[in-house]
Parts: C-alpha cells; sequence; structure tokens
C-alpha cells in the first residue's frame, strides 16, 4: 500500500527526493520490495504539510528513483532553474528590472496595497480532483494565511513574518523554518508595497527565457537571510526568480529554494504559476494559484471571491 508522508518526515522525503541511499530509500517500503534493481518506477502517495510550505497534498506519483545522487524532478516546471545568489553585495538594482517593475504595477493598478482575503476551492495534486473550500489572507506581504478543507478535516498554515506552523486536521502543529516563513506563501504582494524595493533588497535583471515554449522576462528579488551562515555569521541571501510576460507585464511565476523542517538543510524548487486575473476594484488580482515542489503539483486554488485590503489583525495570522 502507499506509504503517508507527514511534515514531520521530510527528512524522510528530502533523501527520497535526492536519492542518495539505498538504506534511506528503505525507510519507505520493507527492505524486500527493494531487492534487485532500485532504479525503478513505484507509486507513492505522499502528504505534505504546509510546515513544508505546502498546503496539503495527497498526491500518487510515478517516480523514478536513480542510482545516481541526481535529485528526481517531476513533470511539471522542468524550465525553471534555481535561483542564483546574487554576485555581490545586496541592495543593487538593475535599470532592466527597475523598468519591468515600473510596467507591471502600471498592469495591476497603483492602488496602495494592504491586503486581501479571497474565497474559493482546492485541489490537491494531479490525482484527486475533489474541490475543498478554501480560503486566502494576505496582510502586506509578510502575513499570510491559508485555510483549507481536507477529506480528513480543516487544515490551516499561518505565516507571521519569519515564523509560520502548519495545523493539520488532528490539531498536531508543524513548525516552517524560518528562512521559508520569510518568503511566504505568494511572492505577487511583495512588488504592490509602496517601499518595494528596500534599501537592503536587490532587485535584478536576468533577461528573457523560455518556459513552456513561451518567452517570459526573468528578474531575480533577492533579501538578507533570517539565519546566518555558519561559517562566517553572515546573513546569506534570499532569492526569489519572478517571470513577467513581456508583452501584458503580469506576473507568471515565481520560483525559490525553499528548506524544510527536517530536511537535513536540503533544498527544494517551489514554483508558483499565477493565473486568471481579474479586475478588482482599481487592480488585477490573480485568481489562480498553482504550487509545484521539484516539479510535482501539489495543489491548486481557484478563488472566486476577493476582497481588498480588509480589516485584518496580525494576530489573525498565528494559532
Amino acid at each position: 500500500m502507499p506509504w503517508r508522508f507527514t511534515p514531520r518526515t521530510c527528512a524522510r522525503a528530502a533523501d527520497f527526493f535526492h536519492a542518495r541511499r539505498t538504506d534511506s530509500i528503505r525507510l519507505f517500503r520493507p527492505k524486500a520490495f527493494w531487492a534487485g534493481n532500485i532504479a525503478r518506477y513505484f507509486t507513492l502517495s505522499i502528504l505534505v504539510g504546509l510546515g513544508c510550505s505546502v498546503l496539503h497534498a495527497q498526491i500518487t506519483s510515478e517516480i523514478e528513483v536513480p542510482s545516481s545522487p541526481k535529485r528526481v524532478y517531476g513533470a511539471f516546471d522542468k524550465d525553471i532553474a534555481v535561483p542564483d545568489d546574487a554576485v555581490g553585495p545586496l541592495g543593487r538594482k538593475d535599470s532592466g528590472a527597475l523598468t519591468e517593475l515600473t510596467s507591471h504595477l502600471k498592469a495591476v493598478g497603483a492602488s496602495p496595497w494592504i491586503g486581501m482575503v479571497g474565497t474559493g476551492q482546492i485541489t490537491y495534486g494531479t490525482k484527486d480532483s475533489t474541490a475543498y473550500g478554501a480560503t486566502l489572507s494576505i496582510l502586506g506581504s509578510s502575513w499570510f494565511r491559508l485555510d483549507g478543507e481536507t477529506s480528513s478535516g480543516p487544515l490551516s498554515v499561518r505565516i507571521s513574518l519569519n515564523h509560520g506552523a502548519i495545523q493539520e486536521p488532528d490539531g498536531r502543529q508543524f513548525p516552517v523554518p524560518p528562512d521559508t516563513a520569510a518568503t511566504g506563501i505568494f511572492q505577487f504582494a511583495q512588488l504592490r508595497l509602496s517601499n518595494f524595493p528596500g534599501e537592503a533588497e536587490s532587485l535584478l535583471d536576468r533577461g528573457p527565457i523560455v518556459v513552456d515554449g513561451v518567452s517570459l522576462h526573468r528578474m531575480t528579488v533577492e533579501f538578507p537571510s533570517v539565519s546566518r551562515d555558519p561559517a562566517t555569521g553572515a546573513h546569506k541571501g534570499i532569492a526569489t526568480d519572478l517571470y513577467f510576460d513581456p508583452v501584458s507585464h503580469l506576473l507568471v511565476k515565481s520560483a525559490n529554494s525553499i528548506r524544510l523542517d527536517g530536511g537535513h538543510d536540503n533544498d527544494f524548487l517551489r514554483v508558483i504559476t499565477y493565473g486568471d486575473y481579474r479586475k478588482v476594484g482599481d487592480s488585477m488580482i490573480p485568481f489562480s494559484y498553482t504550487q509545484t515542489l521539484n516539479g510535482q503539483k501539489q495543489w491548486t486554488l481557484q478563488l472566486t471571491n476577493v476582497q481588498l485590503n480588509p480589516t485584518l489583525n496580525p494576530t489573525f495570522f498565528e494559532f
């Protein structure tokens, strides 16, 4: 039968995706199952919590486990690279990136961004077609709350600045690592803040890139990490790549490299795809969000109603 993941077993997930040792892989199946060549296809049912920075994925995926250390990726977002850290000090702003940002803000509306509350439905993974009720709440670009129903009950992820946690239907809570929490759940709100980019943030122009056969304009946002480099004691940079439609200047995708709770310091590529932009007041808001983790679809959130700039207290984003 398929093996069930929880956020606490993200360490096992990390070993699986990296497929570094056969004894790590045996964590998922009885030893006899792995007799012979381990580079085979098998069906694995994954339950990933938003403590691993995804809401709740009930996926049945066919994954090939290679004998080499190469990480295993799924079929989605193959053209998206892991963001590169900037070379040089933080705080640089490229003229091409600033021009794209100006065009983007003109396209989505210049109304001051405070936050939003959206309601709709969420589906998990590629196999579960059930649509569950969901609510997304955002305050600024540092407070996020995503509440979704599941077959087992309500699930909630809450981010407050660089703190975050997931609460599963049974009431258990699991932490979100600080640097992962600092990147939030979605990246579109950050661009709309009146003080973006800040003095310590870099905004770098990466030029055109073809993604899924379509030319997009890529730029990188980088800001100081919460944690410090153990070797130097300095804050490292956290990089997020943003992909814009060069004609409409709407944000199409964001990508960053995240760490998972208990993930043995392994990095995972998280990609959000934004779509179904609709006008709400004077602003264009994405109503569709799809997340992949290492190329495997985790969930799709489809909003039906959005209220801009509601009254929200930061404590609403805490447990």
